[in-house]
């Protein structure tokens, strides 16, 4: 039981401070990014969440691009913005040393309040009804249901001709009626991706995270923490 109590000790103190080290990455996290599709035909620009702030369409993008192509460059583009971003997020966390800092966790003496594990309201029960639970639990794991899909928000140009669907975290696809863009100057086509892309994000404020099933071993996870904190009822168990 001692053996036990210590590893659950030690998974408390590394999952502490791997949650702390992965709330001071993403706080680092580049607040800008920009990248272009193969033929440097659309050009986007990110914000700091990884989402494109804006895009522009090239003067001579007839001369680099074909009609039919112009949805799959603006997809290209979002993700050569998006291998940039995480280029220089990467370099970031280089320099702080970051994966030293997750290779040491297991030797931090100290856990900071704030990163102890999640929250248990009420009294938890003994240790040994808590390894009980948890092992059926983990037996139990595959009945979970699957999570529901990421909601998407969908923005319109050009009388439905361009059509912009956003993610929270990507650009999930770009269809333009090929006859469309043809007839299109690079003003107008950056007009429409504009507009597109004001009205998915509109969309996409509106959003309600997606609900997660509940998850048992949420519960128990926090119970067990809540009890390892407690060291006379450690003691009791």
């Amino acid at each position: 039981m001692d053996d036990l109590i210590k590893e659950l000790q030690q998974l408390q103190q590394y999952a502490a401070g791997l949650q702390g080290l992965i709330a001071n990455a993403e706080a680092n996290a580049p607040a800008r990014a920009e990248g272009t599709d193969s033929t440097g035909a659309v050009h986007v620009v990110l914000g700091p969440n990884g989402v494109p702030k804006s895009f522009r369409v090239e003067g001579d993008w007839e001369r680099k691009l074909k009609p039919e192509a112009f949805g799959d460059a603006v997809v290209g583009a979002f993700q050569a913005a998006m291998d940039e971003r995480l280029k220089a997020w990467s370099a970031t966390l280089s320099k702080d040393d970051w994966q030293s800092k997750v290779d040491n966790l297991d030797r931090r003496p100290e856990v900071p309040v704030m990163f102890q594990g999640p929250k248990f309201s009420g009294k938890p029960r003994s240790l040994d009804a808590l390894a009980e639970e948890m092992i059926k639990a983990f037996d139990d794991a595959e009945k979970v249901p699957d999570l529901p899909e990421p909601n998407n928000a969908v923005g319109t140009a050009g009388g439905g001709k361009l059509v912009l669907t956003l993610s929270k975290s990507a650009v999930v696809s770009c269809v333009a009626d090929s006859r469309w863009v043809s007839a299109q100057t690079a003003t107008r086509l950056t007009n429409a991706l504009s507009e597109a892309l004001a009205m998915a994000t509109r969309e996409l404020e509106k959003l309600s995270p997606a609900q997660e099933p509940a998850n048992p071993l949420d519960r128990l996870i926090g119970e067990t923490f809540a009890l390892l904190s407690d060291p006379q009822r450690l003691a009791d168990s």
